[in-house]
């Protein structure tokens, strides 16, 4: 007489991460095995999403299903398995939460270089507008939220979110902060140097004609 349960091999609470790549994370149905001393004549997979209770998942064989879920969500995984001789395995139930912690990318110059206009000795930018002479590009796997801008004036740290005056013949040193929609920050410094066009071309002097 066979009267041994199937075993059904799941975790209590499992923790999945976004990759670089994504803000989604695969999840594999075969990730879930069960075993029994006679063989497994029938299992089932139910894959519930709590906050909308909708069923995403029910495999009712054996088989494998790759199903997609979504970062910052947390679902239930509900296993079973019956054997050939007709016990029933223990209901396992296995909670997963989904998170992003990838912060975002800054691609940056450690020194930008900048030129005023010819005859200006001072200009006035909109950071992050269509003018912004800082050019960063800053992407996340998920999105970016927002964007900071700091400088270092004298060693006076002051918000530039809005709008920043360049001075000719002056160096900044400049502090950027990208925050994505989980809350994951990136940190990144580099220095502007402001040069005077108009001073480049006649750095020599003008020439006699």
């Amino acid at each position: 007489i066979d009267d041994k349960k199937p075993i059904v091999n799941a975790v209590n609470n499992w923790t999945l991460y976004a990759p670089a790549s994504g803000c989604t994370v695969d999840l594999d149905s075969a990730t879930f095995t069960r075993f029994d001393n006679c063989g497994i004549a029938s299992e089932s997979t139910l894959l519930i999403k709590p906050s909308t209770n909708d069923t995403l998942l029910n495999l009712t064989a054996a088989g494998r299903i790759i199903q997609t879920l979504d970062v910052d969500s947390t679902y239930m995984i509900v296993s079973n398995a019956i054997d050939a001789s007709g016990n029933v395995a223990d209901t396992k139930i296995t909670m997963i939460s989904v998170l992003d912690t990838i912060a975002p990318t800054i691609n940056d110059n450690d020194t930008i270089r900048f030129e005023l206009p010819q005859a200006l000795c001072e200009i006035k930018y909109a950071v992050g507008g269509a003018n912004d002479p800082f050019n960063l590009q800053i992407s996340d796997n998920c999105l970016v939220d927002s964007i900071d801008f700091e400088i270092n004036n004298s060693g006076i740290r002051e918000n530039i979110n809005d709008s920043i005056t360049f001075v000719a013949q002056d160096t900044i040193d400049i502090e950027v902060r990208a925050r994505d929609i989980y809350n994951n920050w990136s940190t990144e410094n580099f220095v502007v140097v402001i040069t005077d066009e108009l001073q480049n071309r006649f750095v020599d002097g003008p020439q006699d004609t």
